[in-house]
């Protein structure tokens, strides 16, 4: 149960106000045309002592301020609009990093005969039983052939096998060498290898499997493997040491021109998040028209930089993450078995980076209520004017994110906004039932927010005397706060009008 807010800001007075008596509800009726005229001109001025507020409430330093100063509608609000990506960082050299080394072939076991270079795809299982075992397959494959490898190793956090495309004298062309970190019910990563191949003619190449630790006779490694001469333009990009870097704009980026190409095909994204930054999280998406499904998974390397890759989400359409200073891993791949993968349906994916932007402002931008949009009142007494309704008000505003380097700001795009009509009097009058109203909205994507609240009927607390009318109110507080974190909010004053009657 939310805690009642006791801290209610209302308008620095002075004048004279007349606290509410008894009321004759037999007065004559309400006659707001000449109310609204005499309201703006008063011709009565109070003689009673300064109004005596509920005990609760706290009158503030600061004067509530009226709409001019509550939303300054001269500055810009940005859209997070995500821009395309279409110009990565060359990734060659994360490639062939640490490659050119060589595996001692002599000894080696064949897991299955050589193929021949058509394009096709294959899957196999064999066992290593120690630490340094080597198992390879050979493959002949014609020239500017895409040649991918994905290897599923036994789930033990004892064992860590290790993935390599080879060349006939055993010189590693690229390698995939992450620690194990298992995951849950999922496992360790397989291990993934993409190489274009090259030379004027068909060419012998190796996949190797080495045991970098542990061995198992009983649970067998898992090569599945495809050669095709079609992929995408930013391939390789098959494992967390070839990823390609993914800029995190404030307003968002994307990217469109890639496809798993393949039922083993992986794309691996490295997003690098700044120290100075107006985001904590990120919600990430992936979506693709083709019958073959994304899948959009996120990790964080916890070995420095030697890749024991731990799983922090899973999605095939959005997920949102919790991230700080540093680098993050997206890794996308098809959520097809090998076997369910359809080769005639290769199309983009669209994946997208939106940071949640950190709010640091929320304004309101209209009133809205029985007696129309932004009809403010001043009642002698107040310094300022303030927006009066009887039986509803609608609220809208904005979530805003400052730049800090530019000063820039943008909507909050998705964040839930609560509103809060606090009235003292009935608070006083032991009535809890009708002291507070609350309801919460979400910012749509340019960051503004609409929020209705159905009143409780006024209680009259205060009275203003025109000379031919009586008018009777509440001064009422209004706290507009985020969802999330209510120390994030606007607190202001309105005038709760109940009736007027004829003197």
């Amino acid at each position: 149960m939310r805690k009642k807010v006791k801290e209610i800001k209302l308008s620095e007075h002075s004048g004279n106000i007349q606290k509410g008596g008894s009321i004759n509800y037999e007065k004559r009726i309400l006659a707001l045309g000449i109310i609204t005229a005499l309201l703006a001109n008063p011709v009565h001025v109070f003689a009673a002592d300064d109004i005596s507020w509920p005990e609760e409430s706290v009158k503030t330093d600061k004067a509530a301020t009226a709409l001019p100063v509550t939303f300054d509608d001269s500055v810009e609000i940005k859209k997070q609009v995500p821009v395309e990506i279409t110009d990565f960082q060359d990734n060659e050299t994360s490639v062939s990093s640490g490659n050119g080394g060589q595996l001692d072939l002599q000894n080696a076991e064949l897991i299955d005969r050589p193929m021949a270079h058509e394009i096709q795809t294959g899957a196999v299982q064999d066992y290593l039983t120690e630490t340094g075992e080597l198992k390879v397959l050979p493959v002949t494959i014609n020239p500017g052939i895409y040649l991918q490898a994905r290897m599923t190793q036994p789930a033990s956090a004892d064992i860590d096998y290790d993935l390599y495309v080879l060349d006939a004298d055993g010189k590693i062309l690229v390698k995939s060498d992450m620690l194990t970190k298992i995951n849950g019910s999922s496992g360790t990563l397989p291990e993934t290898v993409g190489y274009v191949t090259q030379g004027s003619g068909a060419t012998l190449y190796y996949l190797a499997v080495l045991s970098a630790g542990g061995g198992s006779e009983t649970e067998p490694f898992k090569p599945e493997f495809t050669v095709s001469n079609d992929c995408d333009p930013l391939e390789p990009n098959e494992n967390p040491a070839s990823a390609l870097s993914f800029p995190v704009n404030t307003g968002g980026a994307v990217v469109s021109s890639a496809n798993i190409s393949s039922p083993v095909d992986n794309d691996w994204y490295t997003l690098e998040i700044p120290e100075n930054r107006m985001y904590d999280d990120l919600i990430l998406s992936v979506a693709t028209p083709s019958s073959n499904t994304c899948r959009l998974e996120v990790y964080k390397d916890i070995s420095n930089g030697k890749y024991a890759m731990s799983r922090l989400a899973s999605s095939t359409a959005k997920t949102t993450v919790s991230v700080s200073t540093g680098t993050w891993y997206v890794r996308i791949c098809s959520d097809k078995a090998m076997n369910d993968y359809n080769a005639d349906d290769i199309q983009n994916y669209t994946f997208t980076v939106l940071p949640r932007l950190r709010p640091t402002e929320i304004t309101i931008s209209e009133y809205n209520g029985d007696e129309g949009v932004n009809h403010f009142v001043r009642y002698p007494g107040f310094k300022e004017s303030y927006f009066r309704t009887k039986d509803w008000m609608n609220i809208k505003g904005y979530v805003l994110a400052t730049d800090p380097s530019t000063g820039d700001q943008y909507g909050v795009s998705d964040y839930s906004v609560t509103a809060l009509y606090t009235n003292p009097y009935w608070e006083k009058n032991n009535t809890p039932q009708l002291a507070t109203r609350e309801e919460t909205g979400r910012t749509d994507s340019s960051g503004q927010y609409s929020i209705r609240l159905n009143l409780p009927t006024a209680m009259g607390g205060e009275m203003y005397n025109t000379g031919l009318t009586t008018q009777y109110f509440d001064v009422c507080g209004l706290l507009v706060s985020s969802t999330k974190n209510p120390d994030l909010n606007l607190r202001t004053t309105i005038f709760h009008y109940k009736y007027s009657l004829y003197n």
